[in-house]
């Protein structure tokens, strides 16, 4: 999902920060 950055445009930033912090959460409980 990560690298679909086709629908950039339509995305703002709170979109991006959130998704970044759905990643992170799930790569932090998958070193755990």
């Amino acid at each position: 999902a990560l690298m679909q950055m086709d629908e950039e445009d339509s995305m703002t930033m709170d979109d991006l920060v959130e998704n970044l912090r759905k990643y992170l959460l799930e790569t932090h409980e998958s070193y755990l």
